[in-house]
């Protein structure tokens, strides 16, 4: 079964570029990994501070075996930036 995988993100305080430029590097790093299906990176307009990232995957194994495939750097700029740890859930796909 096809899944999404959500992460609520918020930035430290004066890190919201890094942030932003991060997620998206993110997104980025994520295409070519097997299982992968898809992704929306997004910014809150009122609270720029905040962000949701949600990834599609084939199934559950995909998305926990994609950890191994991330640039060590790109993680690094985002646990440079984020306040704490990110809010992350899965989810069923129904459509």
């Amino acid at each position: 079964m096809t899944i999404a995988r959500t992460y609520i993100m918020i930035a430290k305080d004066g890190c919201e570029a890094e942030m932003k430029a991060t997620v998206v590097a993110l997104a980025a790093a994520l295409k070519g990994i097997a299982g992968f299906d898809g992704v929306e990176a997004l910014q809150d307009r009122k609270n720029p501070k905040r962000f949701i990232f949600v990834e599609k995957w084939a199934d559950e194994d995909a998305q926990k075996a994609a950890g191994a495939h991330l640039p060590k750097e790109v993680m690094g700029r985002l646990m440079a930036a984020i306040d704490g740890a990110p809010d992350g859930s899965t989810y069923d796909r129904l459509a």
